[in-house]
């Protein structure tokens, strides 16, 4: 059983499968119900709007593996979670992590 999965809402203006939701001039996430979830929202569009996505599926794949690998650790606020999955991308794909 997956603990989470990527969702596409018609007129949420992503092409990415992302669930955002416009209100004012900030974008807030749809929350889930799974810290797990949320942590990979946070860390995919943390990347993406850092440039460190070139092609979306190898990311939607290591942040899904990477989370997963630190939920079976015991890693449970979705904050944490997010950024070690940014840190581990980040040293998995040896990308400089200050554009410049």
């Amino acid at each position: 059983m997956a603990l989470f999965q990527l969702k596409n809402v018609a007129g949420t203006g992503t092409s990415k499968g992302l669930v955002r939701l416009s209100g004012m001039s900030t974008e807030f996430y749809h929350r889930t119900e799974s810290p797990a979830e949320d942590a990979f929202y946070i860390a995919y569009d943390y990347l993406d709007r850092a440039g460190a996505v070139s092609e979306e599926l190898p990311v939607y794949v290591f942040l899904a593996r990477e989370i997963t690998r630190l939920i079976d650790r015991g890693v449970k606020n979705k904050i944490k979670l997010a950024n070690l999955a940014i840190g581990a991308f980040y040293d998995r794909f040896e990308i400089d992590e200050q554009p410049g």
